[in-house]
């Protein structure tokens, strides 16, 4: 089923509502210190091999749209029930595969304006190759159209026993090349994704190990704006004793060399926090995950009142063009989304940055 918001994790919802106000504050100053100019600048944009999908197998359908959709949905459902109302469906958080070695299910995709979009698959934080409609790939582009819950199926391979997290993203608007900062700030830039706990054979140990949490630090005082996961400026010799959150540190839209290396920081941040939580990041260049500080995931723990920042470099593109950024994050992976042990079950995702390669 799609991704709702349970009400008693509604103290998430208030957090990220205040978080979205802080960032358009933020942005609505830089724009009156800087004189910056509101029209988009778009440059083009090259995501190499990916699977379009232009036609479809007669397992996919448009079903019926059982809510109007607030922007872009994801989700699962089962074959069998799929002409059943939600809330009449099994819930799918957590899946006892048993025996077998492919999770399969119907992909739901639902939109309120017409878009596109690439999907990829996270098992165990590691991006992989899987099936939509019968077709393999790691990066799947799909066009959905507002009216009705798009149904795909899906499969992907489960070889390892025990217990595994699972990620779906839906990135939408891919091929927008926007240098924009107002687009790039205001989450109109947007990924959704849909997130499960799959339990294979009968080991109950976890499948992945994780890497040692990197723990926070308390922030500075009179630190206000708590982005969740965002990007910053390389701090130079002359910015010591700025923050992230300064106004001139925060990053969205910047240019670089191409084929070279690009330095920048990650800010992750908990001052808005109701408790602590483990943090599992990973990072996508051009839709494709790339390593942070040479691992395919970073762990952090962060109390309230906590921050981490950490510094990070990638090489960029070797042509000219748009290399966007991003990074997705869940809270304390592994844990039990149907018990509630995770402060909360959805993906969320840092602001998608341009960098202008030239």
């Amino acid at each position: 089923m799609l991704q709702k918001m349970p009400k008693l994790k509604s103290v998430v919802k208030i957090m990220f509502i205040g978080i979205f106000v802080l960032v358009m504050i933020s942005f609505l100053m830089y724009q009156a210190i800087n004189g910056q100019n509101k029209a988009t600048v778009s440059k083009p944009v090259d995501i190499e091999n990916v699977v379009r999908h232009t036609t479809y197998s007669n397992q996919v359908r448009v079903g019926p749209q059982w809510e109007s959709p607030r922007g872009l949905g994801i989700g699962f459902v089962w074959p069998e029930e799929r002409d059943l109302s939600p809330e009449k469906r099994s819930p799918n958080e957590e899946i006892i595969l048993g025996d077998k070695k492919i999770f399969e299910s119907l992909l739901i995709l639902s939109t309120r304006e017409e878009t596109t979009v690439l999907v990829c698959v996270l098992l165990d934080y590691k991006q992989i190759s899987f099936e939509l409609d019968g077709q393999a790939g790691i990066l799947h582009e799909i066009k959905i159209l507002p009216g009705g819950d798009l149904e795909v199926p899906i499969k992907v391979k489960i070889d390892k026993p025990g217990i595994h997290d699972l990620i779906v993203l839906a990135f939408d608007d891919p091929y927008n090349g926007s240098l924009d900062p107002g687009f790039r700030s205001s989450f109109n830039v947007d990924t959704v994704g849909r997130r499960a706990r799959i339990i294979a054979g009968n080991d109950t140990e976890i499948s992945f190990q994780l890497p040692a949490a990197i723990r926070g630090n308390p922030a500075p005082d009179g630190s206000t704006l708590s982005l969740g996961v965002a990007f910053a400026t390389f701090a130079s010799s002359n910015e010591t004793n700025t923050h992230p959150s300064d106004l001139e540190r925060q990053l969205y839209v910047t240019q670089g060399k191409i084929g070279e290396p690009f330095k920048f920081q990650i800010w992750a941040s908990n001052l808005n926090g109701q408790e602590s939580s483990d943090y599992a990041l990973v990072m996508f260049k051009n839709f494709r995950q790339v390593p942070i500080n040479d691992q395919e995931m970073v762990l952090l723990n962060l109390m309230p009142g906590e921050e981490k920042i950490l510094d990070a470099e990638i090489g960029l593109s070797s042509k000219p063009g748009v290399d966007q950024l991003q990074i997705i994050y869940v809270f304390d992976p592994y844990k039990s989304i149907l018990n509630e042990d995770v402060r909360a079950p959805y993906v969320f995702n840092s602001p998608r940055i341009a960098i202008e390669v030239r």
